[in-house]
């Protein structure tokens, strides 16, 4: 078994939401997805994943704080790896940490929920972007970075921004891109011991 507890800012998941997450998981050697057993503590944040054959796993949890299925703003989601189950143990202790999703605001409302990736496609002209989000309110300061990518989506060329403040927007400077090319955002929140506590993700 695998067992710990569930944490945000810091603290137990229990303290901040009732409700119970849900827990996945995936063999990182031969990249299978387990039958989990799991069980969780809506008091303390414990949980335990009973029942797990031997191997190097990486954990995902989430929780749809508002019921809509989706992971929306204000949801929480994290994921941990690796973590190893060897033979011989009957447990293993790891803590598992989730950062609550951040709501942006602009230049595009991610609560949205698009059914493709070319649904409404965020085109702007002019090279001024405003980026704003919704405050968090564990965050000391927010951590914003745009890298410019290729045709693929996973060849970037450069990252052109890598900004932090404690404000709750910033305004960039973009050059338009070559045909084929994208600008990609990633947005995290940190509190002031450092740790993680926002992220931000968009629903396709």
């Amino acid at each position: 078994a695998i067992i710990g507890m569930v944490l945000y800012n810091g603290s137990p998941l229990s303290d901040y939401t009732d409700k119970t997450p849900s827990f996945w998981a995936r063999e990182e050697d031969n990249n299978t997805v387990p039958t989990l057993h799991p069980s969780y503590e809506t008091d303390t944040g414990n949980f335990k994943l009973a029942d797990m054959e031997i191997g190097k796993y990486g954990l995902s949890v989430t929780l749809d704080d508002d019921g809509n299925g989706h992971n929306s703003p204000n949801d929480f989601s994290g994921g941990t790896s690796p973590v190893y189950v060897k033979e011989g143990e009957s447990t293993v202790e790891q803590d598992l940490s989730v950062s609550r999703i951040l709501h942006l605001i602009s230049p595009f409302d991610n609560t949205t929920i698009h059914t493709s990736m070319g649904d409404d496609l965020n085109v702007h002209g002019g090279e001024e972007l405003k980026f704003e989000w919704d405050p968090l309110a564990e965050a000391t300061d927010y951590q914003l970075s745009i890298s410019l990518y290729g045709e693929s989506p996973y060849q970037q060329i450069s990252t052109v921004v890598n900004h932090e403040t404690s404000n709750t927007s910033y305004v960039a400077s973009l050059p338009a891109t070559d045909e084929g090319q994208l600008y990609q955002l990633n947005l995290y929140a940190n509190n002031a011991a450092g740790d993680k506590v926002g992220l931000l993700m968009i629903n396709y």
